[in-house]
């Protein structure tokens, strides 16, 4: 099979991949390494990008499945899914890949389509709907894999465009940051497909590989960023 994605909570992983042997979309619970996993199926249509967070007690799993529908689901921690059928995000070709971060009101859907849309999810599940999500002016080769995450009040967004940007956002949509903070000028074209971020209880962290010096190997380079618009560098691995 193909590997998706992995994600967790404090007792147990959870794996989504495609198996090529019938295309379809599977996700399994791994529990310990004295208990099977348990496996299950999460569409009949394959997928080739997807995403998992941990919410309220539940795993939800965003994917986007070969008919071009971005469609969420939630499990319980025993790998059943809660809900009777899938919730419906949105359709159309998309570039780059899919993330997903929640606060106590709900969670924000991020991915590239001709520049980055969001889609806002009540905490009942509910898509309370759909808009463009950045203050740049994004083109259909900008804004590639979009990550965003929550902490300390508000959404962080960071995506790239040759540049690495961010911005903060509210759960109701409203942008803080406008223009998008300036992160990074020019690291390189791969940090456009290789960076992640996290909130560490008082600042955002993005870890990137950094090409800015000529360097085509790149250094792992870790931005810190906190509510008072700090920036500060420190090179990882060289």
């Amino acid at each position: 099979g193909e590997l998706l994605c992995v994600g967790s909570n404090p007792h147990k992983y959870f794996i989504i991949w495609l198996d090529l042997y019938d295309n379809s979309t599977y996700g399994a619970l791994v529990f310990s390494e004295e208990e099977s996993p348990v496996k299950f199926l999460i569409s009949d249509l394959s997928s080739k990008k997807a995403v998992i967070s941990w919410a309220d007690s539940l795993f939800v799993i965003v994917y986007q499945t070969e008919d071009g529908k971005i469609r969420a689901s939630r499990f319980d921690n025993k790998g059943v899914d809660i809900d009777n059928e899938d919730l419906y995000i949105a359709s159309g070709k998309t570039s780059g890949g899919i993330d997903i971060a929640f606060c106590d009101e709900g969670g924000i859907i991020v991915w590239n389509q001709n520049g980055i849309q969001c889609a806002r999810l009540s905490k009942e599940f509910k898509l309370l709907g759909r808009t463009g999500f950045t203050s740049f002016p994004l083109t259909k080769k900008n804004g590639w894999r979009p990550k965003i995450c929550y902490g300390d009040g508000v959404f962080f967004l960071v995506y790239s465009t040759g540049d690495l940007y961010g911005e903060r956002v509210r759960f109701d949509g409203t942008i803080i940051d406008q223009p998008s903070i300036l992160l990074c000028q020019d690291p390189g074209y791969v940090t456009a497909n290789s960076f992640n971020i996290a909130f560490d209880g008082e600042q955002f962290l993005i870890v990137f590989r950094d090409d800015r010096y000529g360097n085509r190997e790149g250094d792992i380079t870790l931005i810190k960023f906190d509510q008072q618009e700090n920036i500060e560098f420190e090179t990882i691995s060289k």
